[in-house]
């Protein structure tokens, strides 16, 4: 097969860790022997890739030609492509709170476009939406409601790589556990009041 230019990656997809090393191979030869066996999902208006970016890489290394499906545009993207993965995948509560910290931006984003939808201000192509009148969720609880994780961890997240940068790496590492971290952080801090105090006390 000709070889071709992949299709770019839409943000929402990128949440998810893409396969490598032996878990790439072993889906490489199991789409040469079975072919393609599930579409890869597109964006309708962009298509860049929502689902499947693993077998869009896989499919010219096995020789085989992709099938596409468009997203019916139905509900929030950012809960479909949650949808198509989370159960594929299997999540320790700190790729859970790392993977909420990832969605929360994206589901913020979504409620800022029904809010100018609502506003009347579409852009082009957009269709003007009615009015919400009740309370949305806010992007943290859907971030981790979709994750399936607390809200808290998610702030803590947050919290961690805004004060303590490398904390933050060695979580998103695998090396340290959330709870670990923030214990960390706070002997961090402390020893950082404490010099702070010393320099004070100085004649």
């Amino acid at each position: 097969m000709e070889q071709r230019k992949l299709r770019k990656f839409h943000p929402v997809a990128d949440v998810f860790p893409l396969l490598q090393g032996t878990e790439f191979a072993a889906l490489v030869e199991s789409i040469r022997t079975k072919g393609l066996l599930n579409p890869i999902i597109v964006h309708p208006v962009t298509g860049e890739v929502i689902d499947g970016r693993n077998r869009e890489r896989a499919c010219p290394e096995a020789g085989v030609e992709p099938r596409y499906q468009e997203w019916d545009g139905k509900g929030s993207l950012t809960e479909f492509a949650v949808a198509m993965n989370v159960d594929r995948r299997h999540l320790d509560a700190r790729a859970c709170a790392l993977l909420g910290q990832q969605l929360e931006p994206l589901y913020a984003a979504e409620a800022k476009a029904r809010q100018r939808l609502s506003a009347g201000r579409p852009k082009k192509g957009e269709k003007k939406v009615a009015q919400v009148k009740t309370r949305e969720p806010q992007a943290r609880e859907l971030a981790a409601k979709a994750a399936r994780t607390n809200p808290q961890y998610i702030s803590d997240l947050k919290r961690i790589e805004k004060e303590a940068p490398t904390i933050y790496a060695e979580i998103k590492a695998g090396k340290v556990e959330l709870p670990r971290a923030k214990r960390m952080l706070r002997t961090m801090q402390a020893g950082e009041r404490l010099k702070a105090a010393a320099k004070l006390a100085r004649p």
